[in-house]
């Protein structure tokens, strides 16, 4: 049972960082992990946004 906000914010913390390991490969991303694809992402979407300034 969860009794304040703040250990529901511990628990579901504890639950993503549990369920998804940001070192793991995947294959629906082209085999980057977690933290690389997405800072692959961040850097496409700046460039993205560059370009479109421009």
């Amino acid at each position: 049972m969860v009794r304040a906000e703040s250990d529901r914010g511990r628990l579901d913390f504890g639950y993503i960082e549990g369920f998804s390991n940001p070192r793991r490969r995947h294959s629906a991303n082209g085999y980057f992990s977690p933290a690389e694809y997405e800072r692959r992402h961040a850097l496409r979407n700046a460039q993205d946004l560059d370009c479109a300034a421009a």
